[in-house]
């Protein structure tokens, strides 16, 4: 456990400081100020401090329904590389691929640890939502920009959107419903963060995959108590949550990708 800990140092860190940025966003909005949010490069911690900001500012988004909106319109949309940092297609393992999808799920759910009355979601949602983006069973995050995806005919295909949202999920591993859920809660006001190295806390059970645990607020001190405690439904499948697709799959992904001229991966 305490070699654990201190490997989660660094991303604790990188946590902290999307959280503590983001509120930072959202604090100038609702002063009635304009905030131009860049990075380096553009295509990572733009839409991490966009969506974590927006998580803040607006009710809405923190429903089931609004969330996967955001998530479509402001990393999907946005054109974030989606294929390369998910490491789809021919770069599995390369140098472009990151877990930035990953951090933005973790740092969504250390605001839940914060605030959970004020999401109608349970952290149910965030971990199905990045198990499906890792894997070949939807294509919705296939594709680093919606013209590569329109090409690909990922419209066409399962939607994941429509699988989280339509029911099938909830039949499926059942529901991600929060019964602390009261829409009150932050309504018109952004939610205030504790951003101290002690509050942000590491999703063990997230990194920790396959194992069934429980997803209630109340974060264990010690991260064994965590991860052995009763769960009732798990909160993923119970296969691993960032699983390597078999080969058959995998080859017909590649295939798809290299017969479009304008898809490079």
């Amino acid at each position: 456990a305490t070699s654990a800990a201190a490997a989660a140092g660094p991303w604790l860190e990188q946590l902290r400081r999307l959280l503590a940025g983001a509120q930072l966003v959202a604090q100038h909005v609702a002063s009635g100020g304009a905030v131009l949010v860049h990075c380096s490069d553009g295509w990572d911690r733009t839409p991490q401090l966009n969506i974590l900001a927006r998580l803040l500012l607006d009710a809405q988004c923190r429903t089931a329904r609004g969330f996967c909106a955001l998530l479509r319109s402001q990393w999907l949309l946005f054109g974030h590389k989606s294929s390369e940092r998910l490491g789809i297609g021919e770069r599995v393992g390369g140098r472009e691929q990151s877990p930035v999808l990953a951090q933005l799920v973790e740092a969504a759910w250390n605001v839940w640890q914060q605030w959970p009355a004020a999401f109608e979601f349970s952290p149910k949602l965030l971990a199905l939502l990045l198990h499906y983006a890792n894997g070949f069973r939807f294509a919705s995050f296939f594709g680093n920009s919606a013209r590569q995806r329109a090409a690909l005919g990922v419209g066409r295909g399962a939607c994941l959107w429509r699988y989280l949202l339509g029911g099938a999920a909830e039949r499926e591993h059942g529901t991600w419903a929060n019964p602390l859920y009261d829409s009150r809660l932050g309504a018109g006001e952004p939610l205030l963060l504790a951003t101290g190295g002690a509050d942000v806390r590491m999703w063990w059970a997230l990194h920790r995959r396959g194992q069934r645990v429980s997803w209630t607020h109340r974060v264990a001190d010690d991260e064994s108590a965590l991860v052995q405690a009763p769960c009732g439904a798990a909160p993923w499948p119970d296969t691993p949550l960032l699983f390597e697709p078999d080969d058959a799959a995998l080859l017909r992904v590649r295939q798809l990708l290299k017969s479009r001229d304008d898809f490079s991966v």
